[in-house]
């Protein structure tokens, strides 16, 4: 059901389809609104429609085709609830990896990600919405017993906590529920000359050392670690040359002593 409570949308694996259907905002009666069809009208993602999903500003509609291990995306009308078809994202394409046998779909509540579990992969894809079109962008994705992660065999249900703190995925074959942390770390590594500073948010920093700082971004945490490194401003060198010899340094050549 779309978050105004305006329109329920159902997908059908048998007939590879979503249905749109008007709410009566006075008894909650449905009414027809309309048919979507994998194959028709250039439609494609929607073969064994498996689950669907609403933005949170109800611009997009995302369909999980578990048939064809993809995810079609529709633009929404706000005030009508009729769908348009903007195109599918399809497991093994340009990168996209973890929806082989997409099942279900789920929205982090700042509506900036979308998740979808993959049962053929035992995976959990990540994926960033475009602002703009509603077009997703593929992040990554947890693969059981990969890199420590387990509990994702025959991944099926994803629900995202309240908070967008947590992310929540039940498991067929494990018989497990995976739990993740939202929450993201970047290194970042920085080398300047003395004087000079690198800000990361609102801390500058000037001196070499390690730093941690932390955003709260759509509800997620993002921690950026800082590797500084600080060059002097002068650097002293000693080098020693027979009498006949010379030492150049920068485009410079030097063959007495003294300090230069």
């Amino acid at each position: 059901i779309s978050t105004d409570g305006k329109t329920v949308y159902v997908t059908s694996a048998f007939d590879n389809s979503i249905t749109a259907f008007g709410v009566n905002a006075s008894d909650g009666t449905l009414s027809s609104l309309q048919f979507v069809k994998d194959g028709i009208s250039g439609v494609n993602g929607l073969k064994g429609a498996e689950d669907v999903v609403v933005s949170p500003d109800n611009k997009y509609v995302y369909v999980a085709g578990e048939g064809e291990n993809a995810i079609g995306i529709f633009s929404r009308n706000v005030n009508t609830g009729m769908l348009t078809f903007q195109g599918f994202k399809q497991n093994g394409i340009d990168g996209i990896g973890g929806i082989g046998g997409v099942s279900n779909l789920a929205f982090d509540p700042s509506g900036t990600h979308l998740y979808a579990t993959g049962a053929d992969e035992n995976a959990l894809a990540v994926f960033q919405i475009n602002a703009n079109n509603g077009d997703l962008i593929f992040e990554k994705s947890q693969t059981d017993n990969l890199n420590n992660v387990n509990g994702l065999g025959g991944a099926q249900g994803v629900i995202v906590s309240g908070d967008n703190r947590y992310i929540y995925v039940t498991a067929k074959t494990d018989d497990a529920i995976g739990i993740f942390s939202c929450t993201y770390i970047v290194d970042m590594e920085e080398t300047i000359c003395q004087g000079d500073s690198v800000v990361v948010g609102a801390s500058t920093y000037k001196n070499s050392g390690a730093y941690l700082d932390t955003f709260a971004f759509g509800g997620c945490w993002t921690v950026i670690a800082l590797d500084l490194t600080v060059y002097p401003d002068q650097v002293e060198i000693n080098e020693e040359i027979c009498q006949s010899g010379s030492y150049t340094f920068n485009g410079q050549t030097y063959s007495t002593s003294g300090t230069y």
